[in-house]
């Protein structure tokens, strides 16, 4: 399952920013993930994965585990 990091100790303004970044990038991205999933085949798709995101200074990286 992805995961995404933010502390709830975040200022507003920091959190709100957090939220922009997610829907912009990292939605259109998970949705992409789980398009191509559906379509993987099988043993791709019995193989546990992770993804992790993190955003720092305003930009969000992920990595993939499998």
């Amino acid at each position: 399952m992805p995961r995404v990091r933010c502390c709830s100790s975040c200022p507003h303004a920091e959190r709100a920013a957090t939220r922009d970044v997610l829907r912009a990038q990292a939605l259109p991205q998970l949705r992409e993930w789980i398009t191509r999933a559906i379509s993987a085949d099988e043993t791709w798709r019995l193989a546990p994965h992770q993804r992790y995101r993190e955003l720092a200074d305003g930009h969000l990286t992920h990595r993939d585990e499998m």
